[in-house]
């Protein structure tokens, strides 16, 4: 399914698909509101739970919140969603 041009969380404009996983795919994405491009990694929470996961991908949230480095990327926020 293409997810471009969809608007996630009333404000984030998806672009392209920028890469993919077993669990998540990535998007290039603009925040309307900060005129601000990002990219927003969404996490298929189904497959996720089913192997059993959930805590390794809040740790890796945690550790990303902590982490500041001109090498890694910059993690401003988590969301989550009920549209999954």
């Amino acid at each position: 399914m293409d997810n471009k041009g969809m608007i996630l969380m009333q404000r984030f404009e998806l672009g392209r698909l920028l890469g993919q996983g077993t669990f998540a795919k990535v998007c290039f994405a603009r925040n309307t509101r900060a005129g601000q491009s990002v990219a927003i990694k969404m996490i298929d929470e189904e497959k996720v739970n089913r192997v059993g996961m959930i805590d390794q991908i809040k740790r890796e949230t945690f550790v990303m919140g902590l982490v500041r480095h001109p090498n890694i990327v910059k993690l401003y926020e988590v969301m989550t969603s009920k549209d999954n």
